[in-house]
């Protein structure tokens, strides 16, 4: 396995603005966020290494700076599954970083070159235990990755591959702060249909359906074209619906007095 990195020593005024505003971030003084960040080694990984392998032991929590880092399990048999895709401003191991089982259950493969901030799990959970607003931070983001998990299990059983795509492309908008009327796709199409658990070929089925119904996707391109009908052929079937964020940006950024008057 390819496994080639290498250590930069500072980060730059425009990088570390751009991560004391993530949400891990929120609430904590600029000094506090200082703090934090100067416990970090700023690493580069090339496409095609490992951040960590099935088995190995939980030594870091990372932030990504930029690239795309997908995670993914083996099964006895020797498929892959795939758990999640990163990006640019994304966390990994905050949840295992707390785990009783101190040993990574997935493989952390770098799909593109990446640079990622990587701190010691030991001193994660010891400033969780002395900052209760990073400690609340923290639990935020774990709530909604659940969030999520239990919106897609929902969404297997109940929603066609076309109407799970969708609600994925929303809340792509909604957590990376994407403008749904138009862009561009952060990984390619084949890392969404692993993500999602499909066939590329299925996921490009897909394509006439999503435009019939108010998403236009062209290449890397992606442009929510009619909400009032994406809202009608997705969300209207979803049990979260009342309460669910990526709905309620969608709702505010697409012509909203148009989705009024149509409502």
């Amino acid at each position: 396995m390819l496994q080639k990195q290498t250590s930069v020593p500072f980060l730059s005024n425009q990088n570390r603005d751009s991560i004391r505003s993530l949400p891990l971030f929120d609430g904590m003084l600029d000094s506090e966020k200082d703090e934090f960040l100067g416990k970090a080694r700023l690493k580069n990984h090339v496409r095609g290494s490992y951040l960590f392998t099935q088995g190995d032991n939980v030594k870091s929590f990372y932030i990504i700076q930029s690239g795309v880092v997908r995670l993914f399990r083996t099964t006895p048999g020797g498929d892959e599954i795939t758990t999640d895709i990163l990006i640019k401003g994304d966390t990994i191991c905050e949840r295992k970083v707390f785990r009783y089982n101190t040993l990574h259950p997935d493989y952390a493969l770098c799909v593109e070159d990446a640079t990622l901030l990587e701190f010691p799990a030991t001193w994660l959970r010891e400033s969780v235990r002395k900052n209760t607003v990073l400690s609340l931070n923290i639990l935020s983001i774990l709530s909604l990755r659940s969030l999520l998990k239990d919106i897609e299990s929902e969404h297997q059983s109940t929603m066609s591959t076309a109407q799970i795509v969708a609600c994925f492309l929303q809340w792509m908008c909604s957590i990376h702060g994407f403008d749904p009327r138009g862009f561009e796709l952060p990984y390619n199409k084949s890392l969404i249909a692993s993500r999602l658990g499909m066939k590329q070929e299925t996921f490009s089925r897909t394509l006439p359906r999503l435009r019939e119904n108010g998403i236009d996707i062209q290449g890397t391109h992606v442009s929510f074209q009619n909400f009032n009908e994406v809202d009608k052929y997705t969300c209207e079937n979803c049990s979260f619906m009342d309460d669910c964020r990526a709905r309620k940006m969608m709702r505010d950024t697409i012509n909203p007095a148009s989705l009024a008057a149509n409502a």
